[in-house]
């Protein structure tokens, strides 16, 4: 369950991003190939932000978790 809802979150954060990437872009009168560009970039980004911060969050509890074992 907790996969389906990281993944349901990677998902609209991916689309969030490229839809303003791409909408900003097209009020900035660049050519549609670069707000394309811009969008797929967002995307990217997106995913490797909301990977890095579940993989210290986890990280974070599973230390926690262990410290209070001890």
């Amino acid at each position: 369950m907790k996969t389906l809802n990281y993944a349901v979150t990677v998902g609209l954060a991916s689309l969030l991003s490229y839809w303003l990437t791409t909408t900003i872009m097209s009020n900035v009168h660049l050519s549609h190939e670069d707000g394309q560009l811009g969008g797929m970039c967002a995307v990217i980004a997106t995913i490797f932000v909301l990977r890095t911060s579940r993989q210290k969050s986890l990280h974070a509890a599973f230390a926690r978790r262990c410290r209070r074992r001890s």
